[in-house]
């Protein structure tokens, strides 16, 4: 009967194997290590653009209740000069408290310059319009039409600027997160990528430790082998 001979495999090319495969393996390590470099790169971005973003909201939020109080402030101003009841004018003392209040607070340690130059407008409006054709409008006696070119000095709070920057700023911060967010659709190839990373290494450093383990035996075999031969001389010569 022939039995079958595990035929052994040269240590040169045991060692050029381990090699390889210690060269796969770091190369896998490096892959994986750009692959998640990268993709903690992108999170980073996308976080600071959410950051940005929650802040551009709360200041949006806030300048809309500052809109707010302006707008009840000309009402208030036009219902004065519709009646002539100067107590209507007290009823401004809120929203401009409010305007102040908000134009005062601060978002993530700043205060929004956007708020300041409103509140700073509406002050302006107040002390060249409001006050003098106050004072006009009490000249003019109940029941009497206004004089003519009594309306000509009324001026409304300039808000052209301020929603501008509002809603300029808003669309930015909104499509930062949206460009962050749509561009790496594919973030979700991390998973399996992490996965056929960690199968790759344990694959490689198994296949690595087989391959040192059997280059160890091959040069165990090999010192064998060379310790037999060299106990086999001096018997040949005794015969």
């Amino acid at each position: 009967m022939s039995s079958l001979s595990v035929i052994p495999i040269p240590p040169a090319k045991l060692a050029r194997r381990v090699w390889i495969g210690v060269f796969l393996l770091l190369l896998l390590a490096l892959i994986g290590a750009l692959a998640l470099g990268f993709y903690g790169h992108r999170l980073n971005q996308l976080d600071d653009a959410v950051t940005a973003y929650e802040k551009a909201t709360l200041q949006y939020q806030a300048r809309n209740l500052a809109l707010q109080d302006v707008n009840q402030m000309e009402e208030i101003f036009n219902l004065y000069l519709l009646r002539g009841d100067r107590s209507v004018l007290q009823l401004m003392a809120r929203p401009r408290n409010s305007l102040e209040q908000l134009a005062q607070q601060e978002i993530n340690g700043q205060r929004d310059p956007i708020l300041v130059n409103l509140a700073a407008e509406a002050k302006k409006w107040y002390d060249q319009t409001v006050q003098p054709m106050v004072e006009a409008r009490q000249k003019v006696p109940a029941g009497q039409p206004f004089p003519e070119h009594f309306f000509d000095p009324y001026l409304s709070v300039d808000t052209t600027g301020f929603l501008f920057a509002s809603e300029s700023a808003q669309n930015n911060a909104a499509r930062a997160v949206a460009g962050v967010s749509i561009n790496p659709r594919w973030l979700w190839l991390s998973y399996p990528l992490a996965g056929l990373l960690m199968i790759g290494v344990v694959a490689l450093t198994v296949g690595a430790v087989k391959r040192v383990h059997q280059l160890k035996l091959a040069a165990e075999d090999s010192g064998e082998e060379d310790e037999h031969d060299g106990m086999a001389l001096p018997h040949e010569e005794t015969k």
